[in-house]
């Protein structure tokens, strides 16, 4: 544990919690805030809500989770009461794969595709790019990025309605009108269809007609759908209501406290801030007290470091994508001691917190204490592990949540904002595992080559992009990439920064409002 002196300095696990529980009281429930990574457990989870809301007294907890459901909580609890099942796809008789490349994430589904495939399945691709499900059919539609859903819903639609339509949206759309009408008739006549969305997607600033055409599929029998993310327990934060405006089971009401946006957008600074595994910042963050509970220390200073165990040490439960509830086995547990060090599961370190304050209503002794009450208070929730597919209760219609105001100002290109990163709770591994730092695999720009070479541009070279004029640049490698359609500029935009210091220079981007968004490509002044 370390805490903040004259300089950094050793204190035992009691002076630790003491020092936390003093400053947490001191900030009041008005003054303090904490953000909960997705891949925390169903029990630390859990705890970090009740530990806030019940012996804290305040609502201000919130996660990257939200980021990774991009398009507002309201439509991804939607997403989650369809059916959903990664087994089912091999039982398709048609795919309708949007935005997925299968070749570095989603492996899974991705065999399962190709298993129908062998099987007879008919494959739809809509991607902007060349990925290895656009080489798998001919029935490829690549649009302009950003537009996926005007094509989705196209297909979506009944037959009588997008006779007239098909071909107003291929030249909205950018795509072939034969293969547009060839997939439609593929979509039509198909039986047991398996709509896959890759995370990309969900990520435009406009999902608008994205949902729509979800929603028109949903009324559609023996339709599968898997709505894809990033985050080990992204679907469980969502269920254990970890926002200031989620209740336990996803249920969204009024906001009850300040989030995520509040701080990083700068409109609210809190007293007393709390990063349990969750760091999306590149510098310090704006707060009087910092507190960071994680397996790593972050790329800045910190007032107090409460060390968690590793998934491998902690055990628990985790939510994936179709609703199970699967075990995470603990594999190690290390005595206490100077070698060791004196790492915790979060939930137990959320407990003794607790009952520092003297709040008594968090004596968990073991994981299986904590799930028990989640299995009460959850709706929904099973009694123990259960690996059977569950179906989330969707209370209201979706939200069409707009991220950002869409860019319009005048450039060459299209830069393309892609989610992604190598990361574990708030620190991105590409900077702990030996290679990852050095291939550099999502570091910089990516452009088709015979751009680059218009622009008299080789791979490697300093490029500044700049969008309306000089309000915004940033500056970083760019790399030539045949799977990148001509006029399009791809980066990944990370949630998590632990270890990123390297990416300070795309920092505006990251700011960006509109996905995708008009820049101009210049060669980098010296």
């Amino acid at each position: 544990m370390l805490m903040k002196g004259k300089f950094f300095r050793e204190v035992g696990w009691e002076e630790a919690l003491a020092k936390v529980a003093g400053e947490l009281q001191g900030a009041g429930p008005d003054g303090l805030a904490m953000l909960v990574s997705p891949d925390l457990t169903n029990e630390s989870l859990y705890a970090s809500r009740k530990f806030v809301r019940e012996c804290l007294g305040s609502g201000n907890i919130d996660s990257t989770a939200r980021l990774e459901l991009a398009g507002g909580l309201g439509l991804w609890t939607t997403l989650f009461s369809l059916p959903i099942s990664i087994k089912d796809l091999t039982r398709a008789d048609t795919i309708l794969a949007v935005g997925l490349d299968s070749r570095f994430d989603f492996s899974v589904v991705g065999t399962k595709i190709r298993q129908a495939i062998d099987a007879g399945a008919r494959l739809v691709t809509i991607d902007p790019r060349d990925s290895n499900l656009a080489r798998y059919t001919e029935d490829w539609l690549r649009p302009v990025p950003g537009r996926e859903g005007l094509l989705l819903r196209a297909l979506a639609a009944a037959p009588k309605d997008r006779e007239a339509s098909l071909s107003r949206v291929a030249e909205d759309a950018s795509v072939d009108i034969l293969t547009l009408e060839r997939a439609a008739e593929i979509i039509s006549f198909s039986e047991r269809l398996a709509v896959i969305i890759g995370p990309q997607v969900f990520h435009y600033g406009n999902t608008e007609a994205l949902v729509e055409g979800l929603m028109s599929l949903a009324e559609r029998k023996n339709t599968n759908f898997i709505p894809l993310y990033f985050g080990a327990n992204t679907r469980g934060a969502l269920e254990i209501g970890v926002f200031p405006e989620s209740t336990p089971g996803g249920v969204l009401g009024e906001k009850s406290g300040f989030g995520l946006s509040d701080i990083i957008g700068g409109s609210w600074r809190p007293k007393v801030l709390y990063l349990a595994g969750d760091i999306p910042f590149l510098d310090r963050p704006d707060c009087d007290f910092l507190i960071v509970q994680d397996t790593y220390l972050p790329p800045f200073k910190v007032d107090a470091f409460l060390p968690a165990s590793s998934f491998a040490e902690a055990g628990g439960t985790l939510v994936n994508l179709e609703g199970r509830v699967q075990e995470v086995v603990q594999v190690e547990n290390p005595r206490e001691s100077t070698q060791n060090g004196f790492m915790r599961p979060d939930w137990k370190i959320f407990a003794d917190l607790a009952n520092a304050m003297n709040c008594h209503t968090m004596n968990y002794k073991k994981p299986q204490d904590v799930f028990k009450e989640i299995h009460k208070v959850v709706p929904s929730f099973p009694p123990g592990v259960n690996r059977r597919p569950r179906r989330m209760v969707s209370t209201e219609s979706p939200e069409r949540e707009r991220r950002g105001v869409e860019n319009t100002s005048p450039g060459d290109f299209l830069l393309v904002a892609q989610p992604g990163g190598y990361r574990h709770r708030g620190i991105d591994i590409s900077s702990k595992v030996g290679g990852l730092k050095e291939l550099a695999l999502e570091e910089g720009f990516r452009m088709n080559p015979e751009d680059l070479e218009s622009l008299g541009l080789r791979g490697g070279d300093l490029v500044t992009l700049a969008a309306g004029g000089e309000k915004m640049s940033a500056d970083g490698p760019v790399k030539p990439d045949n799977d990148c359609p001509r006029g399009v500029v791809y980066f990944t935009r990370p949630v998590v920064f632990g270890g990123l210091e390297a990416r300070r220079g795309l920092l505006p981007l990251y700011r960006l409002g509109g996905n995708p968004a008009r820049v101009d490509v210049l060669r980098h002044a010296v």
